[in-house]
């Protein structure tokens, strides 16, 4: 049994649940909606929920996550309204990630030419932009070390750590001379771990 609810708080997507006759669970999984769609191929409300899952994932700063649901809708389900919906948010998606990218190089082009406060400010827009790419959170700590602002640095590299899919940040972390200023604090040690 499915339980859907929509248009709640001013959302403009539906939410999915599950009632397997014991529990009720959030549907979080894109597969459960193709396997609905596969037995119900008319069912606007699979779509909206897969596209709400999407919209769900880039709420979550998980912005790659929400473009594979959005491309799924508009390449496998183009009949359905949502689909329209779903290929602007990918425009939506790609002008923020361009927009990042551009922010991001313009931030080290400035650390590197000595105006951290510029960087700084550059760096946190595009963190906003893209706020599920670690590069510019790390780059973005380095900023901030620069410019003084400890806490500010310390938030953005745990960010960054969280976002990273593999450990390689951490060890970059480790022994970048950008970040030394942190080393020795034991929240920096903390996020390291």
């Amino acid at each position: 049994e499915v339980v859907v609810t929509c248009t709640v708080s001013g959302k403009s997507h539906v939410d999915v649940w599950d009632w397997d006759g014991t529990s009720l669970s959030r549907v979080r999984d894109p597969a459960w909606f193709e396997k609905i769609l596969a037995k119900k191929p008319n069912s606007d409300r699979a779509a909206e929920g897969l596209f709400g899952l999407g919209i769900e994932r880039g709420l979550a700063d998980d912005i790659g996550g929400a473009q594979e649901i959005f491309q799924l809708l508009v390449s496998t389900y183009p009949s359905f309204g949502v689909a329209a919906r779903a290929q602007t948010a990918i425009t939506e998606i790609g002008r923020r990630q361009r927009l990042a990218d551009a922010l991001n190089q313009t931030g080290f082009e400035e650390l590197k030419a000595g105006a951290p406060e510029l960087a700084a400010a550059d760096l946190a827009e595009a963190a906003l932009q893209n706020p599920g790419d670690p590069r510019i959170h790390y780059s973005l700590a380095v900023a901030r070390v620069q410019t003084g602002d400890t806490l500010g640095a310390l938030r953005a590299l745990s960010r960054a750590v969280e976002l990273a899919p593999h450990d390689a940040l951490r060890d970059k972390a480790r022994s970048d001379a950008d970040l030394s200023p942190l080393r020795e604090l034991p929240e920096f040690k903390e996020i390291l771990q």
